[in-house]
């Protein structure tokens, strides 16, 4: 290494080289310079300029440095800038400047650490990435680079708290491009859990040494980048964050680190929390997940179970029960693999046509349902198994297993049908009459199936407009294809990465059906995440003795299929949320570009990273009447989860008594009784995560309900936070009983067509959306959402089970109706009713309120409410504000400005027709009576003669809007003014 003649040109010690080799093998990897050498040449030919490298290194960052550290600092960035005045070379010149910035963006170091100084001078270094402008995007929030003789790795971690795998790495040249692409999928994989993503990979650098074996040289460089990982992360000790001894930090406190297995490091889990408990790291075994004593994700089947939750749902909407009808599939993969494995088990009515993975393609042209799932069931329980080992008597005919690398393959008439090879485009083999294993794969990638589910390693497919080159996976460009060939009707990615971003979209505006990888796989990284912080949760029963590991280990195992089955609803909800949101970019596409551009404008959102529209092709889409695609709604579903996460974690809703039990429902029961002498509740607030525990729940329900705009639209129309538009959400949801609604419905999906399902859904946010906007003008700022539940709920509930008895003819006559349009919808009565209710909740909720505050019964005030309302047409002109909401934007607004208004004054009405009942005794009955009746209708003939005059003026203004063909915003504004200056009690 030409570096070390610095030791003779420049007075440095080895140690000091070595720093400088990770310096410039770090701009190497991060693109910083453009070859190996780029970084090192420099430093070799100015041996005046390198050693202040150096001594700005030991500035920053010497625990022991005897003086002014921040004078030091200054003064060599001084000498460092004149020094560079005698660098000829404008390329060596802006290297020297890029290291110089790498320098200055270090945030820790375990240089100085004694364990450090051994001979094999493991170095890592800590970056604070936005501080380096020069790195490719996207940027991690903190990127740690570990270097040594044997090793070299990067973790790219994208927040403070963040997760995912660290795979070994095969890609010598680019492990960083590699895993840089991989925590882009991450992140907006993990929008769906507690932590952000992180991802990160580590290379075996020199070839082991006799008797060594390679896997046994990564499992010792995958300690080494552990270890090193660790040199840089606080500690938490008593509750207290610890910091690494020896060690100057420029960066707030960081005790979260959790690993992931990936590629190559599947089974290593254990040795990297050997490597956490031999610190004595907080986490425990809790710092990798997937453990001895952790849940085995292909045992649980979980990624598969999550993607094959996804494909149900396409098929469903295309009219299909996967589960009860046969399909044709091809796939990536073979049965001793997790995710194809599991996932070709899900439904015994697969008609796996063709297969292929990096040996082996398998091919079956007609295969018989029950007998190809039997074999391939026995293939899956059968340990390190290939396509080789399928039994070919269950073959149908014209089917076999051929390598993958054969350059020659003879299909036969019925394979070559199957996969309709009359194509003259699936290779230079075919049409010389006969095929190589590469063109098998392409043709099995194009062919005509209902299904392409994707469970390997690797990209296979890519944009017409893509070169391989763009893709980054050089292994599969012999047999990647366009997604333009594709004839699939529907594709699930179990695998990561298995389509670029582009290709989705490519693929989706042709019809295809497709989510990202990073919904239809989240099964994975979600089931990690609930082991880690059911670990954590137990961690204090566990150090205190009040349980021992056994009964932990025990506890984890049991409760296990209670977690899969909340990863997968899960995986449910966020399918479906798409299938909402999809259907809502059609009929707005505006309110959707208007979030792209508001995430963007808050710098969460890289529109090109993420691959969306600019405003040109945005453009071009509506002309075209393409508008938004699966596969880029769910990288904005991600994105408003992240935004709104966030707003919540920094809010005050983690001390919300209420909001508790978002925290306490992430957790299985069984697992808060872990001991008598300690309550649910204490156990759950001492969790060190809580608040991103609640936040992350709560952003998940609310984005999932109402879609990935509405906290950014409504915070533009309120000019309310976003924590606060989802606590007022929140309160809605919990006085109208909506968990026990969406219980309910669930079961319903199998039974009823999905438009018919999803319309519940949108009326269920469209409701909640209405009452809390509702709950944001008229309820107390400072309140809890506790505080607005207690003070609405209970008079909410008088009045629904009140409803039939209490509303005007015409009122009852509508609410009838849409219990009845429910039930022919296939919903059972209660729960229509309850559907029908929930649709008057935002009319309810005023009544509630008059109710407390007046001290009537909620019966009275709620008969008087909506009689008043009918006296001044109040459903009318709410039936007139709904029909604007398909107009643009800002008449969207203005409706909802008057729809607000007119409830005031309906309100202020039936507070003035509530003052002639104020000196008589209230009937408490829950129905009713006839008495009560009788107030009322006091009360409202004593409004009409106060009011009369003022009220008949308002009733013309409404007849002669109601004489229009289609009313106008402005007419309907008229009639609404008309109604709200009419005297009040102070008149």
């Amino acid at each position: 290494d030409i570096l070390n003649s610095l030791i003779l040109s420049a007075g440095l010690e080895w140690r000091d080289v070595a720093l400088l080799r990770a310096y410039a093998g770090y701009a190497f990897r991060s693109t910083a310079v453009g070859s190996r050498t780029g970084g090192r040449e420099p430093l070799v030919q100015h041996p005046d300029v390198a050693p202040l490298l150096v001594s700005l290194f030991r500035a920053r960052f010497d625990p022991r440095w005897p003086g002014d550290r921040e004078e030091e600092i200054r003064k060599t960035e001084r000498r460092f800038d004149r020094a560079l005045g005698a660098v000829r070379s404008i390329e060596h010149d802006r290297t020297f400047r890029r290291l110089l910035a790498l320098v200055q963006a270090t945030v820790r170091t375990n240089f100085f650490q004694p364990a450090a100084q051994g001979l094999r001078s493991t170095i890592a270094l800590k970056f604070e990435c936005s501080k380096v402008e020069f790195l490719p995007r996207p940027r991690p929030r903190i990127e740690v680079y570990v270097d040594s003789p044997y090793t070299e790795g990067a973790h790219l971690r994208m927040g403070s708290v963040a997760r995912g795998g660290i795979r070994w790495s095969d890609r010598h040249e680019d492990f960083r491009v590699e895993v840089l692409g991989l925590v882009k999928t991450q992140q907006v994989k993990n929008a769906l859990i507690v932590p952000g993503g992180a991802k990160g990979a580590f290379i075996v650098k020199t070839p082991p040494p006799d008797g060594l074996s390679m896997r046994e040289a990564a499992v010792d460089s995958y300690k080494e980048f552990i270890g090193a990982l660790l040199d840089l992360s606080d500690n938490l000790q008593d509750g207290a964050v610890t910091h690494p001894a020896e060690t100057a930090r420029w960066d707030g406190d960081d005790p979260y680190l959790v690993v992931a297995a990936d590629k190559g490091t599947a089974t290593l889990s254990d040795t990297a929390n050997e490597r956490a408990a031999d610190r004595g790291f907080w986490l425990g075994d809790a710092f990798a997940s997937g453990g001895s004593q952790g849940y085995d994700h292909k045992a649980l089947g979980i990624t598969a179970k999550g993607a094959w939750e996804c494909v149900k749902r396409h098929f469903r909407e295309l009219g299909i029960d996967i589960q009860t009808e046969a399909f044709t599939v091809a796939g990536i993969g073979d049965m001793s693999g997790d995710v194809f494995g599991n996932g070709m088990l899900l439904s015994r009515q697969i008609r796996l046509l063709a297969a292929f993975d990096h040996r082996h393609i398998f091919l079956d042209p007609d295969p018989d349902p029950e007998a190809s799932w039997e074999e391939r069931k026995r293939l899956f329980e059968a340990a390190g198994s290939s396509w080789a080992d399928y039994d070919s008597h269950v073959l149908s005919e014209g089917g076999g297993v051929y390598e993958r690398g054969a350059k020659k393959i003879d299909l036969s008439p019925a394979a070559r049908a199957s996969l309709q090879l009359e194509d003259p485009d699936v290779g230079d083999g075919s049409r010389a009459g006969g095929l190589n294993g590469e063109d098998v794969v392409r043709a099995i990638l194009k062919a005509p199936v209902d299904l392409l589910w994707n469970g390997g390693i690797g990209t296979y497919v890519k944009a017409s407009d893509e070169t391989h080159a763009d893709v980054g996976d050089p292994n599969n460009d012999g047999v990647r294809v366009d997604a333009s060939q594709l004839r699939t009707r529907v594709v699930g990615e179990g695998g990561n990465l298995g389509f670029t971003q582009r290709a989705r979209i490519e693929y989706a505006l042709a019809g295809g059906r497709i989510n990202t990888d990073a919904i239809d796989n989240s099964g994975g990284v979600d089931l990690s995440d609930h082991e880690v912080n059911l670990k954590i949760l137990l961690n204090a029963p566990l150090s205190d003795g009040r349980i021992d590991a056994d009964e932990r280990n025990r506890l984890l195992q049991e409760v296990a299929e209670d977690v899969v089955e909340d990863v997968l609803e899960n995986s449910r909800s966020q399918s479906l949320a798409l299938s909402l949101d999809e259907r809502r970019a059609r009929e707005g596409p505006d309110e959707f570009h208007d979030t792209q551009t508001q995430l963007e404008r808050i710098g969460l959102l890289d529109r090109d990273v993420e691959v969306l529209p600019d405003a040109d092709r945005y453009a071009e889409r509506i002309d075209e009447e393409a508008f938004f695609t699966r596969p880029e709604l769910a990288a904005l579903l991600a994105y408003a989860k992240m935004q709104l996460k966030s707003e919540v974690q920094r809010s005050v809703l983690a001390e919300d008594p209420a909001l508790l039990e978002l925290l306490r429902s992430y957790f299985p029961e069984k697992a808060l009784v872990v001991d008598a002498t300690q309550s649910p509740e204490d156990l759950l607030t001492a969790h060190p995560l809580k608040a991103r525990l609640i936040a992350t729940e709560l952003t998940n329900r609310f984005v999932d309900c109402m879609g990935s705009t509405v906290h950014l639209r409504l915070g533009r129309e309120t000019g309310r936070a976003g924590w606060e538009i989802a606590r007022a959400w929140f309160a809605a949801g919990v006085i109208a009983d909506v968990d026990s609604l969406y219980e309910h419905l669930a079961p319903l999906e199998v039974e009823v067509p999905a438009g018919v399902f999803y319309q519940w859904h949108f009326s269920i946010a469209e409701a909640l959306e209405r009452s809390a906007l509702w709950i944001l003008a008229n309820g107390e700022p400072t309140w809890t959402s506790s505080e607005t539940i207690e003070w609405l709920g209970a008079p909410v509930r008088e009045l629904r089970m009140a409803l039939p008895q209490i509303l005007p003819d015409a009122y009852l006559s509508e609410l009838q109706g849409r219990v009845s349009l429910h039930e022919m919808d296939g919903l059972p009565t209660l729960l229509a009713r309850h559907m029908a209710t929930l649709g008057s909740l935002d009319e309810l909720l005023p009544a509630a309120r008059l109710t407390r505050l007046s001290g009537v019964a909620a019966s009275t005030v709620g008969a008087l409410y909506f009689h008043v309302a009918e006296e001044v047409g109040y459903r009318w002109l709410l039936d007139q504000l709904a029909t604007l909401t398909a107009k643009d934007l800002w008449t969207q607004r203005a409706a909802k400005t008057m729809r607000l208004e007119l409830e005031q004054a309906v309100t202020a009405m039936t507070a003035s027709a509530l003052e002639s009942l104020a000196s008589e005794p209230s009937v408490e009955a829950a129905d009713l009576g006839r008495s009560e009746k009788e107030q009322v209708e006091r009360a409202l003939a004593s409004f009409r003669e106060r009011f009369g005059d003022e009220l008949g003026w308002s009733r013309r203004v409404l007849d002669d809007v109601r004489a229009m063909d289609e009313p106008t915003l402005p007419a309907l504004m008229v009639a609404v003014h008309a109604i709200r200056q009419r005297p009040h009690k102070d008149d």
